[in-house]
């Protein structure tokens, strides 16, 4: 099998779970990927499917005939295709678990992986390649053997006939619902994560070109000595509103006008002395 690699993040805008490893977010992002490749949509993380079964991964899908043949639910004929609409419906619910441990499979081996009746039509079991031999997946399980930094998918794995399991069309309901459920926090919060970042950077920057319009005022006035900064010089001035260090440039423009603001009071004085001379 072509191996696939990661292309994505887990989720666009999602947030990351800083309780699951990095190795856990790699497998996961390629789970999503190659559920996505399959047809599946939307994909989403960290779904609650039944009970306290959260499901790293969940998804459903209306399988083509393509999608079908790609998914080995059928080999070739339309009359497997229908069977497959007859006996499950139209629509197939899909589940993700990644373990990345053994002790981690164990733990849920029993309540989930042995479990007969799972909450999805197709389960799938995600995994660094190493961590369990072929005969180990769990019967009618898919199993997604990943590389060992969970970077790639390496191998798709088959090893028992795969099974369908069939779901109450209440549970099928509910399924779909918690995935889109998922997805309406996931694009709301990210819209809300947005605009708040668009309006702090709005702000932000509304207090820099206020800033900015203080320092000209102040320069000006200096210039001009009708301000409170006029005993100041301009560095002075430029370091009260924290301008500590300048760059060579701009402190030699800064000397410039400091010779226009020393030629303006010569002038200045000038004109003050003519006025006081008597005619």
């Amino acid at each position: 099998m072509a191996i696939v690699e990661k292309t994505s993040p887990v989720q666009d805008g999602a947030e990351l779970d800083k309780n699951k490893t990095p190795l856990t977010h790699r497998i996961t992002a390629v789970a999503v990927d190659h559920l996505d490749r399959m047809g599946f949509k939307p994909v989403e993380t960290e779904v609650p499917v039944a009970g306290k079964w959260i499901a790293d991964v969940a998804s459903f899908i209306y399988p083509t005939p393509t999608e079908a043949k790609k998914l080995k639910l059928i080999s070739g004929g339309l009359q497997e295709y229908r069977e497959i609409d007859f006996r499950y419906g139209p629509l197939l619910t899909a589940l993700v678990e990644v373990k990345i441990s053994r002790s981690d499979f164990t733990k849920d081996e029993q309540r989930k992986f042995n479990n007969p009746h799972p909450p999805a039509h197709l389960c799938y079991l995600a995994y660094p390649t190493g961590l369990l031999d072929k005969e180990e997946i769990p019967r009618g399980w898919i199993g997604l053997a990943m590389s060992k930094n969970g970077e790639r998918l390496m191998k798709v794995h088959r090893t028992w006939a795969i099974k369908v399991y069939p779901q109450h069309p209440g549970d099928v309901a509910n399924f779909i619902a918690q995935v889109a459920i998922r997805r309406d926090h996931r694009t709301r919060y990210k819209a809300l994560r947005e605009l708040r970042r668009a309006y702090n950077a709005r702000e932000t920057n509304d207090r820099k070109v206020a800033r900015i319009h203080d320092i000209i005022r102040a320069l000006l006035e200096a210039l001009t000595g009708e301000s409170a900064h006029a005993d100041k010089t301009l560095t002075e001035i430029l370091r009260w509103f924290g301008f500590d260090k300048l760059p060579d440039y701009l402190q030699k423009q800064v000397a410039t006008l400091e010779e226009i603001r020393k030629q303006i009071a010569v002038q200045s004085t000038f004109r003050d002395q003519r006025k006081e001379k008597p005619q």
